[in-house]
């Protein structure tokens, strides 16, 4: 029985393939939630956060999802809004 609950918690122990989940309100607040197990969607993640929020779709501007490993590093002649739009287009 314990060797299958060590198994279990593994499963949801913190990863690479995690999501983070940005979520950018309308009144410019912005907050970002990490979701694991990774093996879910990226719907299922989207969902978790704003849930996790207790947010309403209604206040939500934006989001954007991406997985931990995925790390992007604005170079430092880069103005931050400009960071901000590449990030993104991608």
């Amino acid at each position: 029985m314990i060797q299958h609950l060590g198994a279990a918690a593994n499963a949801f122990a913190p990863s690479d393939s995690d999501w983070i989940v940005s979520i950018t309100y309308k009144d410019g607040r912005t907050r970002a939630r990490r979701i694991t197990p990774g093996v879910i969607t990226e719907e299922q993640a989207v969902g978790y956060a704003i849930a996790a929020e207790g947010a309403r779709l209604c206040d939500i501007d934006l989001w954007s999802i991406r997985r931990v490993s995925d790390k992007m590093i604005a170079a430092p002649d880069d103005s931050f809004a400009e960071f901000l739009k590449r990030r993104r287009q991608s």
